[in-house]
């Protein structure tokens, strides 16, 4: 009898799953649309399993012209939901997976593609700073827990032709920044890579939403008169000929 009653349960767990992926892609829409303040889509089509939403709004900035979708099926066997995800618009390309396991812990990971800066900052939900340059992600990982917190991070994203976008444009070279998770903090220290600018720092999120950037800049040409007045602007270098930067502030994570 217990046999039984065991058989009937899993088959209609199988039936519920089988059901849940077949639900039409609208349904699915429609529910991240109740989660999530400002998020909509037009022309969707598919289902849970494989589709396609255009015209995605994610918030009042922050615009997707195409996202698509398709179900990871060996992960269902350990027990978490994965998407292979592929993320379009204008001057960007995207291909990651994000997946959300037992532990409720959200996870995008193998996130890899092009995007300009200040539209990857307009993503992120902020008001892009006055600076331009074309932004790429190396394998970047991240996983979140059920308060959105980062609990892992890794992975390169590279700065390339970063520039001023205020008054003249001063270029400023290109520049690493490597992601990892320390004491329960997310940092991301950032390196140049020879251009005009010499920089190093790191910027440092806390779980509650502190944030703290420090670093160390200086003109790698000395004759550089542009980029030493621009500095300048931010203040006197310290004895070492460097200008030192220390800043911190809260983020509502």
């Amino acid at each position: 009898m217990r046999r039984l009653l065991a058989y009937i349960l899993l088959g209609l767990l199988a039936y519920t799953v089988f059901l849940v992926l077949l639900c039409p892609a609208g349904l699915l829409i429609e529910q991240l649309a109740q989660r999530l303040p400002g998020f909509s889509a037009q022309s969707v089509q598919g289902s849970a399993v494989q589709g396609t939403a255009r015209s995605v709004q994610l918030s009042a900035t922050a615009r997707l012209e195409t996202i698509a979708w398709r179900l990871r099926v060996l992960p269902l066997l350990l027990g978490r939901i994965e998407y292979d995800l592929q993320l379009t618009a204008p001057e960007l390309n995207l291909r990651g997976i994000a997946g959300l396991g037992l532990d409720r812990q959200f996870r995008i990971v193998a996130l890899n593609g092009q995007l300009p800066l200040p539209r990857a900052i307009a993503l992120a939900g902020r008001p892009p700073p006055p600076l331009n340059g074309m932004l790429e992600l190396d394998n970047v990982g991240l996983s979140l827990n059920r308060d959105y917190r980062p609990t892992e991070a890794g992975g390169l994203i590279h700065l390339h032709n970063l520039s001023t976008s205020f008054g003249t444009p001063l270029s400023l070279g290109n520049f690493e920044i490597q992601l990892q998770i320390q004491a329960s903090a997310l940092i991301a220290s950032i390196q140049d890579q020879g251009g005009p600018l010499q920089l190093n720092g790191n910027l440092t999120l806390d779980p509650d939403g502190r944030y703290r950037f420090t670093a160390q800049a200086a003109p790698r040409d000395q004759d550089n008169r542009e980029l030493y007045q621009a500095l300048s602007l931010l203040g006197r270098p310290g004895g070492t000929g460097k200008w030192t930067f220390d800043f911190a502030g809260n983020l509502k994570v």
